[in-house]
């Protein structure tokens, strides 16, 4: 009797663990960046309260401040998105000076093959309703008062 094989005729190799230059590489690549920028982030926040803690300081020039930090980013935010519309705007101009002649030709073969179409399929069909119009004629002459094919009862 033959004997099925079990094992798999391909190898699948694991991957190797991490080496010590990716993961230093890692570290000092994302970690510390991301460490620094937290840390640059709480130290603000700190020297922003410290006056705070004395009841002689004015906070009204802190809390300017601190809506200038809140602020920035959304206006950063809105900055890009203005800049995007007034890129569309840029576009759309430059197109409407472009597209109007390619449409223009493009609204004239549509029109071109529409006419084509009208007159293929007219011409297609011309025997069949010059048949059924000569159909419909004898018919209404049978049917028409004072001939033989009328019932009298």
């Amino acid at each position: 009797m033959n004997q099925i094989e079990t094992t798999p005729s391909v190898q699948i190799e694991e991957k190797p663990a991490m080496s010590k230059e990716h993961r230093k590489q890692v570290v000092w690549m994302i970690w510390v960046p991301f460490a620094f920028a937290v840390i640059l982030i709480l130290a603000v926040a700190v020297l922003v309260s410290l006056p705070t803690a004395n009841t002689g300081v004015d906070t009204s020039s802190l809390g300017s401040l601190s809506f200038i930090w809140v602020s920035a980013p959304a206006l950063l935010a809105l900055l890009v998105i203005v800049a995007l519309a007034g890129a569309m705007v840029y576009l759309v101009a430059k197109f409407l000076n472009i597209l109007p002649g390619f449409f223009h030709k493009a609204q004239f073969y549509a029109d071109f093959g529409a006419r084509k179409t009208r007159e293929i399929a007219d011409k297609i069909v011309a025997p069949v309703i010059t048949v059924k119009g000569h159909q419909a004629s004898l018919i209404h002459l049978a049917q028409m008062p004072g001939t033989k094919t009328e019932n009298k009862e």
